[in-house]
């Protein structure tokens, strides 16, 4: 648990990732658009590459439960050194639907594919990515 302090968030996802023993993160809470939501701008930074889909698909799917203010979120992931860093809303709902639905089906190959397992990538998609 960290505070809603920028500088305190980006230090303990950076600790993680640079540490070496996490395969990947998920950080819940932060995600809004109140002036205390600060994770999504804390850890943006971090990322060498945005997967922009997760946030697409968070927000999406996330209109069917709870209505438009799923647009609201701003439910981020992106790849930090070789970590996958998945960045959820707080509420429980939303970080346990994010979580089962959405990371859980994908992390295993996202992590071999961050790791850089080029069989791996091109086992699943058929070729490089540019």
């Amino acid at each position: 648990m960290v505070t809603d302090d920028r500088a305190e968030i980006r230090g303990r996802v950076e600790a993680f990732v640079d540490h070496g023993r996490v395969d990947a993160l998920i950080t819940t809470g932060g995600t809004g658009v109140t002036p205390d939501d600060v994770t999504v701008g804390a850890v943006r930074p971090l990322f060498d590459r945005d997967l922009p889909g997760f946030g697409e698909q968070f927000r999406a799917r996330s209109i069917e439960t709870v209505g438009p203010h799923a647009m609201l979120s701003r439910a981020t992931a992106g790849v930090a050194g070789a970590v996958p860093v998945f960045c959820l809303p707080g509420s429980r709902q939303a970080a346990e639907f994010g979580t089962t639905e959405l990371v859980l089906p994908v992390v295993a190959h996202l992590v071999g594919l961050a790791g850089g397992d080029a069989g791996h990538a091109h086992d699943h998609q058929g070729g490089e990515e540019s």
